[in-house]
């Protein structure tokens, strides 16, 4: 890449600009898929925030044991793992253009900041920042790099922009981590940095455009272990085990919402469950909890979590090891991205669906012939999953 920037006939502006005289038979689709490529790689390039020799891993989660016992006193942070620089470098890599500054300071001194810009992330992300879904894309990888790099004690936040706030669930989060937040309504410099941070810190800069290798799925974690330190400031483990495993009856939680999705058959879905698993005992809420303590302890404390697609499931955040997270789908609206987030936090992920069609292709016909209809199908009224499909999938989960 950088012999084609630094070559005049292949520089990306070249290419732009003299396109159909350097590849003249080329049709103009062609050229046009190139020009992007060129817009791409070049602005990559810039940024200083790709690296091609950890871009074969960008796609791979971490392998995680699920018999691990979520009560277990031992778990060690990141900066204990064996091979812990290899993994910190390709953590660097996969979620985090890292800004170095005054690098000749102590380190251990230093706070590290997660520096959080609208021109670093895309449309939907900036737009949608004060939905605590959308902003846990950015919060969540930099936590697992703070973890990673073993400064969760000198962590912090810094937005940069006036148009950017912490919604007050991920408010909680980020006090609940203990970081720092500094909020700014000036911009970064051109060379990306935060001009108000202490010029002796380390600024990092999340990219999303490497924490989503495709785009139904984002990289929210390095390791289930770093959803499971969250997890443990708000829910604790001897509470866990008075509630569950052990011999316990299996605990089974639905969420209700009200008006869009809303499961207009969930009680014959729960009466279905509860026949095929006898044992099990099943609570249904609306899930209109005051605080993420309570919201992570509802989660924390369940065996198979059962709900329609929507805000509530970014607890999934705080599940233990193994347990089942089932998201249910109203036909022609298919948004598959918190699965990621229930998978990197050692659950198990499962999806009902419309039956008999690609729930990919259908829902992407609709946003891209109308964006508003897909919006609109999303906020639609209830809609009735298949009861014994539901069961089936649970079961075999």
């Amino acid at each position: 890449l950088t012999k084609l920037v630094n070559n005049p006939a292949t520089h990306p502006a070249m290419v732009l600009r003299n396109g159909n005289e350097q590849f003249p038979k080329m049709n103009r689709g062609a050229r046009d898929a190139l020009r992007l490529t060129a817009i791409f790689l070049f602005g990559f390039y810039m940024r200083g925030i790709i690296d091609v020799h950890t871009m074969g891993a960008l796609g791979n989660t971490s392998s995680y044991n699920n018999d691990a016992q979520y009560v277990s006193k031992d778990m060690a942070v990141a900066g204990s793992h064996e091979n812990t620089a290899k993994r910190q470098s390709h953590f660097q890599h996969d979620h985090i253009g890292a800004k170095h500054i005054n690098s000749d300071t102590n380190t251990n001194i230093r706070t590290h900041w997660c520096v959080i810009a609208g021109k670093f992330l895309p449309k939907t992300t900036r737009s949608h920042f004060d939905h605590f879904p959308h902003a846990s894309e950015i919060i969540l990888p930099c936590w697992s790099y703070f973890v990673t790099e073993n400064v969760v004690d000198r962590c912090g936040f810094a937005l940069a922009g006036k148009t950017f706030s912490l919604p007050p669930w991920i408010k909680e989060l980020v006090k609940a981590m203990g970081c720092k937040v500094e909020h700014n309504m000036g911009g970064l410099l051109k060379n990306g940095t935060a001009p108000f941070l202490p010029a002796d810190d380390i600024q990092h800069i999340p990219n999303l455009y490497l924490l989503r290798p495709r785009l139904d799925y984002f990289k929210y974690l390095d390791h289930p272990d770093h959803a499971h330190m969250l997890r443990r400031l708000f829910v604790d483990d001897n509470l866990i085990a008075d509630s569950k495993g052990n011999g316990r009856p299996y605990q089974i939680g639905f969420i209700q919402r009200e008006g869009a999705r809303r499961i207009d058959n969930l009680e014959r879905i729960s009466q279905w469950l509860k026949k095929d698993i006898p044992e099990a005992n099943i609570t249904i809420t609306d899930f209109q909890f005051d605080t993420v303590k309570e919201q992570a302890t509802w989660f924390a404390t369940k065996d198979v979590i059962i709900g329609a697609h929507g805000a509530a499931m970014t607890n999934s955040l705080f599940i233990t090891p193994g347990t089942i997270v089932m998201q249910l789908y109203p036909p022609g609206y298919f948004l598959p991205t918190l699965e990621p987030l229930i998978e990197q936090s050692g659950g198990v992920a499962i999806q009902w669906y419309e039956k008999g069609v690609n729930p990919y292709i259908k829902s992407h016909e609709i946003n891209i012939r109308n964006h508003t209809e897909f919006e609109e199908l999303g906020q639609s009224g209830g809609f009735s999953p298949d009861a014994n499909d539901v069961v089936a999938q649970v079961k075999c989960a």
